[in-house]
């Protein structure tokens, strides 16, 4: 039996490409004031490992990443099964996204090549990029590994050329 790539049948990513073509369109914004049960919430129903923060007037603020809530001592699921093994328990310390987020330090537009992007991933060790439109409103983000898994596979110039 002869396999065949199923890759082959589209047209190669390059550098020059918008990063648009790779994003991953917002599924859920949380406001500041989200409490971090509903977060918790949301990472597991989403399947999500960072969520975009957004102000009263919708503006992005910021990122909160399933791994800031962990690291908060606010997973208590972890927490009683590993931590607390005998009975302990830990109540989780009230917070809301605000307190857990973390201001993007770098946004790229729709349109930023995917050469830039990967670009600013490995020089600025980032693990997402959010991405805004010409309006400046969030529309999608992109992970390190998007970035970096379609620089070493694409063909033609890549994004490292």
């Amino acid at each position: 039996m002869r396999m065949r790539a199923t890759f082959t049948s589209r047209r190669a990513l390059v550098a020059s490409d918008p990063i648009a073509t790779i994003m991953k369109p917002v599924a859920v914004e949380v406001p500041e004031e989200t409490p971090v049960e509903t977060l918790r919430t949301l990472f597991h129903e989403h399947r999500a490992s960072v969520l975009p923060v957004v102000d009263r007037q919708r503006a992005f603020v910021g990122l909160v990443t399933a791994r800031d809530v962990a690291a908060a001592g606010l997973d208590t699921d972890v927490l009683d099964e590993y931590v607390l093994p005998f009975g302990s328990h830990l109540d989780p310390i009230p917070c809301v996204a605000r307190d857990l987020m973390r201001p993007a330090a770098f946004i790229v537009h729709e349109y930023t090549t995917m050469r830039r992007a990967a670009q600013l991933v490995v020089v600025h060790n980032l693990a997402h990029l959010p991405v805004v439109d010409r309006a400046g409103r969030l529309v999608g983000i992109v992970s390190a590994l998007d970035v970096l898994h379609r620089s070493v596979f694409s063909s033609g110039d890549g994004v490292f050329a």
